[in-house]
């Protein structure tokens, strides 16, 4: 690739160098820029993605597999009553409230006992629906049998554990209402005991005078005693009714599914939830493309050459380039472009940079032009070669190669090594 204008010089013959243009010229986009960055370094952000996609996988291949279960538990509520056996109104005692069922879940002492029951090796965990009314028991472990008998284990031990909770509270609400009325059994006994010493001794009394007496007596002691039997009795009263309740509640009770059923079973699941490829592997994509990228930013920052598009190289040096000449492979047999692909994008190129010469001419004439590049296999040989093809139609050119280390003119002319620029 060759880039020249002609440059002022106090010589007959001028080199033609680079020449800074007027400061008005356009600003490169940053648009542009950020694009010729991706196509010049894609590449590195590809390699790098799919390296960290291959170590994701790698590291997914090796994680264990989990597996989830989970069991339901429905809830008799306020909304749900329908689905219970006893759905009337007025069963407050059979209504289950999600958020208490949980508190219940959570002690200590039922976890220990459904621990020692359930598959060793597996997490459960429980959560509340207030919305639907249910208990949810979610399992995780590296074994999906395991899973799924262990929440289902859970749910199966919170039903029986619930009820027996429940009929202890209900036998021990029975036995204090019965302690109660025998207490006020004895508190009656104790009032009514002068009255009871009255009928003892009108049942033995013969004497008519005597009994009417007696009789007016405890007539007289029972209306006064009224007023101290009228709380106790309607207390006895009362408890007699709770006891009934508590009875009826007992045998309602006894029945597993007045109040909670198990509305899912868990069973097994052969998709497991973690690890996730196809996750970690999107993961490890964006660290890779963004390892990439800095990678890329930073081969960019460590390059001492000018990098970039046209307005890139202006805005770097202040000069601006007179032709762009695309790679293309130079054949031995026909190393000229010009004469061997007089239609190609690269001849064509080649013509662009002769017709911007002619231009410069015009302005800075000069007769000798050196073709010259900072590295090696850059295309200087081939540049001039086609150069010197093309302008030897309208006049005399003298093609001197002035690599005294690595010539290559000859070769691509096909010519001999000698006599050349040592011999002058």
């Amino acid at each position: 690739m060759s880039r020249a204008v002609p440059d002022d010089s106090d010589s007959e013959s001028s080199r033609l160098t680079l020449q800074p243009r007027a400061a008005s010229a356009r600003p490169s986009s940053q648009l542009r820029d950020q694009l010729d960055f991706a196509r010049r370094h894609w590449w590195i952000v590809a390699c790098t993605s799919l390296v960290a996609l291959a170590l994701a996988l790698w590291l997914t291949s090796r994680e264990p597999r989990v597996y989830r279960s989970s069991s339901e538990v429905l809830l008799r509520t306020d909304y749900n009553v329908s689905l219970f056996p006893f759905g009337g109104n007025g069963q407050t005692e059979l209504l289950r409230f999600p958020d208490i069922e949980v508190l219940f879940v959570a002690e200590s002492e039922f976890r220990q006992l459904v621990r020692s029951i359930a598959p060793a090796g597996v997490n459960v965990s429980s959560r509340a629906d207030v919305n639907s009314g249910s208990l949810e028991f979610v399992a995780e472990g590296p074994d999906p049998d395991a899973v799924a008998l262990a929440a289902n284990v859970w749910a199966e031990t919170y039903l029986t554990e619930r009820q027996a909770d429940l009929l202890a509270e209900n036998q021990a609400s029975i036995d204090f209402v019965a302690t109660s009325l025998a207490d006020l059994d004895e508190q009656r006994a104790i009032i009514r005991s002068d009255v009871a010493r009255l009928e003892q001794r009108l049942a033995l009394v013969t004497d008519d005078d005597e009994f009417t007496r007696l009789l007016n007596q405890k007539l007289l002691l029972e209306d006064q005693l009224q007023t101290s039997l009228a709380p106790i009795e309607a207390q006895i009263a009362d408890l007699n009714e709770q006891a009934a309740a508590l009875e009826l509640l007992r045998r309602v009770l006894t029945d597993a599914g007045v109040s909670a059923r198990l509305s899912r079973p868990a069973e097994p699941t052969s998709v497991p939830i973690s690890p996730t490829p196809l996750r970690n592997g999107l993961v490890g994509i964006s660290l890779g493309a963004v390892v990439g990228m800095g990678l890329a930013y930073g081969r960019q920052a460590l390059e001492s050459g000018v990098v970039g598009d046209d307005d890139g190289l202006y805005e770097s040096t202040g000069l601006r380039p007179l032709a762009t000449v695309p790679r293309y492979k130079v054949r031995a047999s026909t190393p000229v472009e010009v004469l061997a692909n007089p239609t190609s994008h690269a001849s064509e190129s080649y013509r662009s940079l002769v017709t911007a010469l002619e231009f410069a001419a015009r302005s800075h004439p000069f007769t000798s032009l050196l073709v010259t590049s900072a590295n090696a296999r850059d295309g200087k040989s081939t540049t001039a070669v086609n150069l010197a093809t093309l302008a030897s139609v309208h006049i005399s050119v003298l093609l001197i190669g002035a690599d005294l280390r690595r010539p290559s003119l000859h070769t691509l002319l096909d010519a001999g090594s000698g006599p050349g620029l040592s011999n002058v």
